[in-house]
């Protein structure tokens, strides 16, 4: 998480950085979250960010949606940045 929050911070407040782990290896899926505290940072991010190499890897950067926009109840709208 430390990595994520160093490369991402430099595009404006991060308010949360989650990497989503295995419950059994307790080993990172290869995704996770950040979160800004504005959406016009998360989307300087998503533009800078989206295709570059951290860590090693390539990573991909999108919005998050929401479960109920996945069904298309709701307009949809960039809620922060994913990495996978």
């Amino acid at each position: 998480e430390k990595a994520l929050t160093e490369a991402f911070s430099r595009f404006g407040e991060v308010v949360e950085v989650k990497i989503v782990m295995d419950r059994v290896s307790q080993r990172s899926k290869g995704f996770g979250f950040v979160q800004y505290a504005s959406e016009a940072d998360a989307e300087r991010a998503k533009a800078e960010m989206n295709g570059k190499v951290l860590s090693g890897r390539i990573i991909f950067v999108d919005d998050v949606k929401a479960k109920s926009q996945l069904s298309g109840d709701l307009p949809s709208s960039t809620v922060s940045p994913v990495l996978s």
